[in-house]
């Protein structure tokens, strides 16, 4: 079962630095040897790789640190008058106040999981950014914490250690195919390559084009509820109701759904409340019963699985959980040897009218009813 959800931060969370490299390499070109910007920026990365990837353990280095280095080899390199110190703070400014993508803040709204940041950087240039952008993550874990940069295990090996889990309970997502999903797979870990600019996906690669089709790929279980659930059907319940009371205000209102009232499903033989599991947590419900036609003449003698309600977090929706729900209520009444399955639905609830016709339900009776007895 998935618990938790491991992000990169840049070239995921929030834009790469690939327009400030190319300010500065032109900068470098303008004041140097006159060296094409394509050779001073594939000099100046070459250095800057070679030392990233000897930086572990007793021989790691800061970001900041090799990138310092790194720029002051490729200033001498191309006979630059330009201030290798005062680059390198164009830089940093841009890691610690990136522009974050336009989808994250609604990932992070969203997301049923807590998400942890697992990041390439020091700590310093992430707080900042994360501050800056008011982002409220589980936890950070940084090259600068592990003394290690991915796609080395070590910073992998950090994050599951610090939040206890095992590696088959996490998804780590990333912008990076050799850093962060080979990385991470080498771990055991399952991964998503965010994949925002339509590139060819490699083979053995699950890609995403967006943080938000991270949720298409939770595994949702289904299971009957127990008390643990309780909180978060009461959620569900409360939305439903207010859906009631703002359809029919002349039948609904906010109840209460007392313990009692959750005993008495979960000890009958005739119903019971399935729920979506994401994560440990509740994110939606159907409440089944099984029910007999009513004994009279004209009606066939059957049984039908009736689902008395049915509701997915906010959040949640229009992700494929409710289309699981209304199978599972389904499966659940052919193990009961029903013969049809039955809801209702209130007339103003269009979309919710379209979400059982996609789902194989029809209109088969209409409800009419007089306010006034006079």
């Amino acid at each position: 079962m998935i618990k938790a959800l491991f992000v990169d931060f840049y070239g995921t969370l929030v834009h790469e630095d690939g327009e400030i490299i190319k300010e500065i390499t032109n900068i470098i070109h303008d004041t140097g040897n006159g060296a094409a910007p394509s050779e001073i920026d594939s000099f100046w990365w070459k250095d800057f790789q070679n030392m990233f990837v000897s930086s572990f353990g007793d021989s790691f280095e800061l970001q900041r640190d090799i990138e310092r280095k790194a720029l002051a080899h490729t200033t001498g390199k191309f006979e630059s008058a330009a201030d290798a110190s005062a680059l390198c703070d164009r830089l940093f400014s841009q890691w610690s106040r990136p522009e974050i993508f336009e989808d994250t803040k609604e990932f992070f709204d969203r997301s049923p999981l807590p998400i942890y940041i697992v990041s390439n950087i020091d700590n310093i240039d992430i707080r900042s950014a994360i501050e800056y952008h008011g982002l409220k993550p589980a936890g950070v874990f940084t090259s600068e914490d592990a003394r290690s940069y991915k796609p080395r295990k070590e910073l992998f090996e950090l994050a599951l250690s610090k939040t206890g889990l095992d590696p088959e309970e996490v998804i780590h997502i990333g912008d990076s195919v050799s850093s962060d999903v080979k990385g991470a797979s080498a771990l055991g870990i399952r991964t998503l390559w965010l994949n925002r600019f339509g590139k060819e996906v490699p083979s053995g690669v699950t890609s995403i084009s967006t943080l938000l089709e991270v949720f298409m790929n939770l595994d949702i279980t289904i299971r009957k509820a127990t008390l643990d659930d309780l909180p978060a059907l009461r959620d569900l319940y409360l939305a439903l109701e207010e859906d009631g009371v703002r359809y029919q205000p002349e039948h609904f209102v906010i109840g209460e759904r007392t313990d009692e009232f959750f005993q008495s499903i979960f000890d009958s033989d005739t119903q019971d409340i399935l729920v979506a599991d994401i994560g440990g947590e509740a994110v939606g419900f159907v409440h089944v019963m099984i029910l007999q036609q009513k004994k009279v003449s004209c009606l066939k003698p059957q049984s039908v699985v009736y689902m008395q309600d049915l509701c997915v977090r906010e959040d949640l929706r229009s992700k494929g959980i409710g289309t699981i729900l209304v199978k599972e209520a389904k499966k659940y009444g052919k193990e009961k040897g029903v013969d049809f399955i039955r809801t209702q639905v209130f007339p103003g609830n269009v979309d919710g009218m379209r979400f059982y016709e996609r789902n194989g339900f029809c209109e088969m009776m209409k409800t009419i009813e007089c306010q006034s007895l006079d």
